[in-house]
């Protein structure tokens, strides 16, 4: 990206930021915390700020990511396959590792030659895995497995500017916001809220967003691919696929041309006899229980091998507390259709099933209010 480009990407982001940044965290009563002049020191009533347009992509589009059978990960969602060095028509195949029960299914692409761009209406999606194979007659097979991963949040560099963070490579802006905490033998109990276009989508915030609570794990859920196949999301969002292999072992699933990890570096999957899943690293093993309405596992219970761990407790998807295991205390979680505050003007009702505020031991809170846009209820403030 250029620094014009970047310069125009930043002015973009900017109205987002000031929109933004108005976060308010409200404590009880309010009248401890307002200004001498009265209300025009509560944030919690300031109204919204008027809505601007923009154009431009909110996430950009980048193309140049070639996939060799030695590649792990693509930095684009219609990124090039490549067989180096071949020649003579080849034959792409790609999925998933849903072994065919998913949506994305099975893509096939007949090419002349030995390279073939995956279109951007195949719908690679972000912290996904995937497989390919490449044939042609009279040759050897290859192919190789990938994630897409276009945020890259611990390799490119990025400017700032209003609490808004703009990727260098990818040209991509990201906001995030975080609460105050509690103090806890297993350490600070908070959450945060980040913004990002390209997030894969959460239950319970808008598209975009992503809720990030206290936990003393670092994976908080599995995702349940097929019968087969599961992906072990960490609090970071990357996500560590198995497959299950000989002897009903989970195996972690190796990036780039193997099938298999069997490094033993990588965390020890289970699947308990109720149906449950244990994931144990060199410190804590959890305990990851399937949600009845989703095709995921949620973090339910973890053990420290040194140390009291916090407790996470989820239902419909939705985190509902975090819970200090020493003193019992907990901070809730409240969601659209709840006791949610009412929303001051330019703000809209909190959407069903959308967080809305969460409520800390000592008696803070903490609220989430909504803006309507173009596409859809956003959170504003």
């Amino acid at each position: 990206m250029s620094s014009t480009s970047r310069k125009c990407a930043h002015v973009l982001v900017v109205a987002v930021a000031l929109a933004l940044l108005a976060s308010a965290c409200s404590s009880t009563p309010v009248s401890d915390r307002q200004a001498a002049g009265g209300s025009a020191g509560d944030p919690t009533t300031l109204p919204a700020l008027p809505a601007g347009t923009g154009t431009g992509e909110r996430v950009p589009v980048w193309t140049g990511a070639v996939l060799t059978p030695s590649s792990w990960v693509s930095t684009s969602l219609t990124p090039t396959l490549s067989v180096p060095g071949a020649s003579g028509a080849w034959t792409f195949t790609l999925t998933d590792l849903s072994d065919g029960t998913s949506a994305f299914g099975t893509r096939t692409y007949a090419e002349a030659g030995a390279t073939s761009r995956i279109p951007i209406g195949a719908g690679l999606v972000q912290g996904n895995v995937y497989t390919w194979t490449a044939t042609s007659p009279g040759q050897v097979p290859v192919g190789g497995s990938f994630t897409v991963d276009t945020q890259m949040p611990g390799v490119q560099q990025a400017d700032a500017l209003g609490g808004v963070n703009v990727g260098l490579s990818s040209g991509e802006a990201s906001f995030a916001w975080s609460s105050h905490t509690m103090g806890a033998v297993p350490g600070s109990v908070g959450f945060g809220l980040q913004f990002q276009a390209s997030n894969a989508d959460e239950v319970g915030v808008p598209s975009g967003w992503s809720l990030q609570a206290a936990s003393s794990f670092p994976y908080n859920r599995l995702m349940l691919w097929s019968e087969r196949s599961v992906g072990l999301v960490g609090t970071d969002g990357q996500v560590s696929n198995y497959r299950l292999g000989a002897g009903d072992a989970w195996v972690p699933v190796q990036l780039g041309g193997g099938e298999l990890d069997t490094s033993g570096l990588a965390p020890v999957l289970l699947r308990n006899p109720d149906g449950t899943f244990s994931v144990t690293t060199k410190s804590a093993t959890a305990v990851f229980t399937p949600d009845g309405d989703t095709a995921v596992a949620y973090l339910s219970a973890v053990q420290g091998k040194d140390s009291p761990m916090l407790g996470q407790s989820w239902k419909a998807g939705r985190l509902q507390s975090v819970t200090d295991p020493v003193s019992n205390r907990k901070i809730d979680f409240v969601y659209g259709g709840g006791d949610c505050p009412k929303p001051v003007t330019g703000f809209i009702p909190a959407p069903e099933g959308m967080l809305c505020r969460v409520k800390f031991w000592d008696g803070s809170t903490a609220a989430v209010l909504y803006v309507d846009t173009p596409m859809g209820p956003s959170i504003g403030r």
